[in-house]
């Protein structure tokens, strides 16, 4: 009887776990939204289910007769699945650690590894242009300042990267337009793609400071440079937790992007993402423009608001920021395809006042682009065609406003 007992309560335990284990996958392969309450949900009644059989007699006979050779059988498959989950994730942590691969930077990623995957390795290429021994796309650095030379510092994502060759991009322009109006200027492009806050003010502390530069310009985006568009999930019940799952679902992502591609060289003027890739990742972002109450937007801010303040007590008076608006606040036809019918919940304006207004309580200068991209589009188009990024005449109205916005800036500059 005793060790009926003990084998009745082992068999007891592994069920418990196996459930537990086999809805974590299920939660994974769904993805659904709640997976803390669907797992809670799944397994009480799962170990409810096998508490019965273990307490009721006749259930337990017929378990005990019959069910062990399916036990035996879910105790293989189980075990096997652990250990190829577990050597999966060690497999594809360990090579993360050896590789800047963008594939295998995650979404929990502390800024300085976030940098080191999506940094251009030192002289790589961008575009057809060499980066600099830095892996900045910009021509290469100098420490010492020249006499009578102001300097600018600027630090941005994929904009400043840019998605248009290098004489094109709207910091080259600037720099250009900066040397015709105050004779002579430098602009430092420390541009890293999918950066965000705290990757500008770890790029500050750790690099763009000892340039000493003037001024100092924060490429804001509103498509995701607001924090709360950046939640971050660390529980393994959530798919993206999972390193080896995120990168076989990015793999998946690239098969398909590949395959709506054609094999021949793409137009450089057309379209970039496949139209269902654009679309998802756009229509996620525009729930930043979503109307709500002042206290859910105080929430909603309030990280953004913490970061930038940390950015401003770091650089200082130094600080200018450009305001660089998602594509969906300037295109009408987009918004249109994006909210549909809902599009009164909305206000595309409401995260650049948000920012503005905090950026006007700490008195930091900012230029923001709403208005002349919503203005310049009505003529011609100023993003990439399924893109999120400026066309060359988006990066050419960019560095225009910029040009005369900063020069004066340069010339009272010490």
């Amino acid at each position: 009887m005793e060790r009926s007992s003990i084998s009745s309560t082992w068999t007891f335990l592994r069920l418990s776990v196996w459930i537990a284990f086999w809805t974590i996958v299920a939660g994974w392969a769904l993805e659904v939204t709640a997976p803390a309450r669907v797992f809670r949900t799944v397994w009480f009644t799962g170990v409810g289910i096998v508490a019965l059989t273990a307490l009721v007699g006749p259930l337990r006979r017929a378990f005990i007769e019959r069910g062990q050779r399916a036990l035996r059988v879910l105790d293989l498959v189980t075990v096997n699945a652990v250990i190829f989950v577990v050597f999966a994730e060690l497999a594809v942590l360990s090579v993360a650690a050896l590789t800047t691969s963008p594939l295998l930077a995650f979404h929990d990623a502390d800024a300085a590894e976030q940098i080191r995957h999506y940094r251009y390795p030192p002289n790589g290429i961008h575009n057809g242009f060499p980066c600099n021994s830095q892996g900045f796309v910009d021509e290469e650095f100098e420490i010492a300042r020249r006499d009578g030379v102001p300097r600018i510092a600027v630090l941005g994502d994929s904009f400043a990267v840019s998605a248009v060759p290098y004489e094109e991009n709207f910091i080259t322009l600037l720099d250009e337009g900066l040397d015709t109006n105050t004779a002579e200027a430098e602009v430092l492009n420390f541009g890293v793609s999918s950066s965000g806050l705290p990757e500008y003010l770890h790029l500050w502390r750790t690099e763009a400071a000892r340039y000493q530069p003037d001024l100092v310009l924060l490429c804001f985006f509103i498509g995701n440079d607001v924090l709360t568009q950046r939640t971050r999930q660390k529980s393994l019940l959530h798919a993206d937790s999972v390193r080896f799952i995120t990168v076989t679902k990015r793999l998946w992502r690239a098969r398909e992007w590949g395959l709506q591609h054609d094999s021949a060289t793409p137009d450089p003027l057309g379209p970039t993402l496949p139209a269902a890739v654009f679309e998802d990742l756009v229509r996620g972002r525009l729930e930043i423009c979503r109307k709500a109450t002042p206290d859910e937007l105080e929430a909603r801010f309030a990280p953004t608001r913490a970061a930038l303040d940390e950015i401003h007590a770091a650089i200082g008076d130094r600080l200018r920021v450009l305001i660089i608006p998602s594509e969906f606040q300037v295109s009408d036809p987009l918004l249109a395809s994006l909210a549909g019918d809902d599009q009164q919940l909305f206000d595309r304006q409401l995260p650049n006042q948000l920012l503005t207004t905090y950026l006007d309580s700490r008195s930091i200068p900012y230029l923001d682009l709403l208005a002349d991209l919503r203005a310049a589009e009505k003529s011609a188009r100023t993003y990439k065609p399924r893109d999120t990024h400026w066309n060359a005449a988006g990066n050419a109205l960019a560095a225009n406003r910029l040009t005369a916005w900063l020069g004066e800036d340069l010339i009272k500059a010490p």
